[in-house]
């Protein structure tokens, strides 16, 4: 599931890294862990960040990937 999730990320937006892909759906896993009350609750989530990061454009991804690298 994670590489093919990746592998749509790089298909969306030609210029990521597989890397920064991985980096992307580890860090909305973790960011959402925390939440997984109920079964299932981290998975749909880190799925609805995967569909925010189809959406979004190159300059909030960098953005966002400056930040985990930041942090990391």
């Amino acid at each position: 599931m994670l590489d093919e999730a990746i592998a749509k990320l790089q298909e969306k937006h030609p210029w990521m890294k597989y890397e920064e892909g991985f980096a992307l759906m580890v860090d909305a896993y973790e960011r959402h862990l925390p939440n997984n009350k109920y079964s299932g609750m981290t998975k749909t989530l880190v799925e609805i960040s995967f569909g925010i990061f189809l959406r979004e454009d190159e300059y909030l991804l960098k953005n966002r990937l400056a930040k985990i690298s930041e942090f990391m």
